[in-house]
């Protein structure tokens, strides 16, 4: 699907998210907030290099955001490709990861939408539609999807944006938006685009902990009140 960006280095998938988390605790540093409109790309590359790791670890090939890597994903959650105990595991290690990535990417929202509109932010959409699909939550990475292509100006733009729509409108199709909870395990509460819970009436911001890949910052992204 999107190519995360000038991430790209020639280095492996986990050194690559390291390099680039790094490179936004940098400018972060020097501005003194997260949320910046010079911040938004920095949080672009990592969010997406994060979210590509989890691709590949999920459809075991360099093929990130394809159909088979969200109907893969599907039977993780539904327990279909290992044992109940293996299952579980790598269902938490999925969601931890994809908390991290979904912040990132969140936060570049954020920083993208402080400046003039671009393609840029086409891309963060659309990376975060892929998220979405990966989750299971297949409708709302349609939205996204049309929500990225108001963004794009040049043809070449719009047509990577509706090829990436049409791919999540054929998963979207009904009865395969809906991922039954495994047994035991508390649901997903990501939020959407929007800030508001996919599952639960809570409105409150959502806590990412420390996960196993260290987090850029270990608050809440904070916004500069100047720029």
């Amino acid at each position: 699907m999107v190519e995360p960006g000038n991430a790209q280095v020639e280095l492996s998938t986990d050194q690559s998210s390291e390099v680039l988390g790094e490179e936004v605790r940098f400018q972060r540093d020097a501005l003194g907030c997260d949320v910046h409109p010079d911040l938004g790309k920095p949080w672009f590359r990592y969010g997406s290099a994060l979210l590509k790791e989890i691709e590949e670890s999920v459809t075991g090939e360099g093929v990130p955001g394809g159909p088979d890597s969200a109907e893969v994903a599907e039977e993780v959650i539904l327990g279909s490709l290992d044992g109940p105990d293996e299952s579980c595991e790598r269902l938490e290690e999925l969601e931890e990861d994809l908390e991290v990535a979904w912040e990132a990417l969140e936060t570049a929202r954020r920083c993208l939408e402080q400046k003039e509109p671009s393609f840029l932010l086409a891309q963060c959409h659309l990376r975060i539609a892929d998220l979405l699909c990966l989750q299971g939550h297949k409708s709302s990475a349609v939205e996204e999807c049309k929500k990225a292509l108001t963004y794009c100006q040049t043809d070449e733009e719009k047509a990577q944006a509706k090829s990436h729509l049409a791919t999540l409108e054929l998963l979207a199709e009904p009865n395969r938006d809906a991922v039954p909870e495994p047994e035991g395990l508390e649901s997903s509460a990501f939020p959407d685009a929007s800030g508001a819970s996919t599952t639960g009436n809570s409105a409150e911001p959502m806590q990412v902990p420390v996960r196993k890949r260290k987090r850029v910052s270990g608050e809440e992204p904070e916004a500069c009140t100047e720029h």
